[in-house]
């Protein structure tokens, strides 16, 4: 007798890697990260900072490794987010 076929495995998603980059906030608090200007704060201008990122998250720390802000992954399109989070672009109409 033959044995009944084997059911298929379901493929695994295998997580998006993380990136990782360094910032210098500017002066008004902000760096920009995949193309999106985002808002550390005023108290961080001048510092380096360590940005890690992936299709989900955004994640930002101080240089002694102290995390700062995260963000979920804004949507394309956005180009700034603020401390309560994503603005869309300003619209074209007048």
């Amino acid at each position: 007798t033959a044995l009944p076929p084997e059911p298929p495995t379901p493929a695994t998603r295998q997580p998006a890697p993380r990136h990782s980059v360094q910032r210098k906030v500017g002066r008004q608090g902000e760096v920009t990260v995949i193309g999106m200007h985002f808002y550390i704060g005023m108290n961080h201008a001048g510092e380096q900072i360590h940005v890690l990122y992936d299709d989900e998250t955004i994640m930002f720390f101080d240089a002694r490794g102290t995390e700062i802000i995260s963000h979920p992954r804004p949507p394309k399109g956005t180009v700034y987010i603020g401390r309560s989070g994503p603005n869309k672009q300003p619209s074209t109409k007048s």
